[in-house]
């Protein structure tokens, strides 16, 4: 299916809307909206607009005095603006730049404040996800015992993920170390 032009106004309802909906799993309103996302739009207007998505089948409405939810069309239109590949721009790459390396160095969580730089600078919901540790190559284990009885094992991917689990062995752990 060939996807359709929405126009900014559209754009920025159903991302509100799609965002609002993968958050609480509920119909999205009208009110809902004007109140959470700063669209500076009244009720009426972003009712409107809702009323047009339907049209468009972006979203439906499973009953007159329900919300909207989004159509499979509708998270298609959406991942589609995702994907879209741009160029940025030699200032905005060292503002990416240079946020993440501040990130890095104050040793904050990487991944929430990558999410939070993408959100802000393209204006819609950004989802992002760690490497599978299942699909990652080791780099290192260490294994350290914490007492005789659990060994608190730390898996290190060449990517550079952490991950520390604590097991108990079968048998006792020696003193001895070996």
């Amino acid at each position: 299916m060939e996807t359709k032009q929405l126009s900014y106004r559209q754009r920025q309802i159903l991302y509100a809307a799609l965002t609002e909906y993968i958050a609480t799993g509920q119909a999205v309103s009208s009110g809902n909206l004007a109140r959470r996302y700063g669209l500076k739009l009244s009720s009426a207007t972003i009712r409107n607009v809702l009323a047009e998505l339907e049209d468009l089948g972006c979203l439906v409405q499973p009953h007159p005095s329900a919300g909207r939810i989004p159509t499979d069309y509708g998270f298609r239109v959406f991942v589609d603006a995702l994907v879209q590949i741009k160029e940025l721009p030699r200032q905005d790459r060292y503002n990416v730049a240079a946020h993440l390396n501040n990130t890095f160095s104050q040793r904050q969580d990487f991944l929430r404040e990558s999410g939070r730089l993408l959100a802000s600078m393209t204006g819609t919901a950004a989802i992002l996800t760690p490497p599978q540790l299942e699909v990652e190559t080791l780099r290192q284990i260490r294994f350290v015992p914490l007492d005789s009885k659990q060994l608190l094992v730390v898996l290190v991917s060449r990517s550079g993920i952490v991950k520390n689990r604590i097991v108990a062995p079968q048998t006792p752990l020696s003193d001895s170390g070996a």
